[in-house]
């Protein structure tokens, strides 16, 4: 019996190369059905922050003006900062020529700074998840502590005013925004992280076939913006002038180009109205 049993062949432990190559084979591709999967959601957990950040700017835009009898807090930009001498804006800013105002989180929380630091003190809310860029192009170069700007036509001041496009109506107070419909007019958007500057979000509206600021397109090519009546929306944009590439270092100039854009157009529409004559 011995003798036998001895002559059949024991099967080996472990896998043979076959059943390994399976294996490998099944694992990638359940990993090619997750990843996508998993991106997706990380994505969506980005824009749901974005939507809660605007949310929260928002208010406290409301907090302001109901504490200025119903004054909007002024907007625009300055390109440096002289303490006692300017008009303190919502948040410190000004062109991409003012490096600080990038970097420095007190002109966002300083209240001798920005008017909404007395009522915000997070600076985490001003500044978009889904931006991964930074400043410069070494890759130890800091991160814009701002992405998001508040609609240029809200209560600016009067150096401000001539970027603007004349005959178009300024919001300075809440019942300034009854004959447009708050539900119809961005209060705060997300700017494309390159275009970013100024703490107003400059619309060039009827004259000017150009973006001033470009949208962010970062939120699966759409952007959020939060509007005078609380309400916030993510818009998908359809056109390809609109998209724009985000590297780090990356600066984009004023007036990009964009006859006929669609996407121009429905910011135009809720940016503004015509002044009454």
């Amino acid at each position: 019996m011995a003798t036998a049993l001895s002559g059949l062949r024991r099967k080996p432990d472990g896998f043979t190369l076959i059943e390994l190559l399976v294996v490998i084979s099944i694992i990638a591709i359940l990993a090619s059905l997750l990843l996508p999967a998993l991106a997706k959601a990380k994505a969506q957990g980005r824009r749901v922050q974005c939507i809660s950040n605007e949310r929260q700017l928002a208010i406290t835009h409301q907090l302001y003006s109901n504490d200025a009898l119903e004054r909007f807090p002024l907007n625009g930009g300055y390109d440096n900062f002289v303490p006692q001498k300017q008009e303190t804006l919502w948040v410190l800013g000004g062109s991409h020529a003012f490096k600080e105002a990038f970097t420095n989180r007190s002109f966002l929380t300083d209240p001798g700074k920005a008017s909404f630091a007395n009522y915000l003190q997070n600076p985490a809310v001003y500044r978009c998840p889904a931006d991964r860029s930074r400043i410069g192009a070494k890759g130890n170069s800091p991160q814009r502590i701002r992405n998001y700007a508040m609609n240029g036509y809200l209560a600016p001041i009067e150096l401000f005013k001539g970027t603007l496009t004349k005959r178009y109506q300024f919001f300075i107070k809440t019942g300034d925004l009854a004959p447009a419909g708050p539900s119809l007019i961005f209060l705060f958007g997300d700017v494309n992280p390159a275009n970013v500057c100024y703490p107003a979000f400059v619309i060039n509206m009827a004259g000017s076939d150009s973006f001033y600021h470009l949208p962010s397109t970062l939120h699966s090519k759409a952007g959020v913006l939060v509007f005078a009546d609380g309400h916030v929306e993510t818009h998908k944009w359809t056109d390809p002038r609109t998209f724009s590439e985000v590297g780090d270092g990356t600066i984009l100039g004023h007036f990009n180009p964009c006859r006929g854009s669609a996407d121009l157009e429905w910011l135009r529409s809720h940016t503004t109205v015509p002044e009454k004559r």
